[in-house]
């Protein structure tokens, strides 16, 4: 199945996609924030990333730019 990367600062919400997302027998990978969403897409290069667009500090819409620019 696919590897997901979960970027939101929620903890009930990345359990809740962790929870069906695994059930589907998908690999789950999390983070809490943008700096290290752009890190964990680079390094675990991912083949879907669901992104909360209210982070704070950075917003996904900041943060989605950056991950979109990485040639990998």
């Amino acid at each position: 199945m696919a590897k997901v990367l979960v970027i939101d600062d929620s903890d009930p919400i990345r359990a809740l996609l962790r929870t069906l997302l695994a059930q589907l027998g998908h690999e789950v990978i999390e983070a809490i924030d943008g700096d290290s969403g752009v890190e964990k897409s680079r390094a675990e290069k991912p083949d879907l990333i669901i992104l909360d667009m209210n982070l704070p500090k950075m917003t996904g819409w900041e943060i989605a730019p950056i991950i979109r620019s990485h040639p990998a």
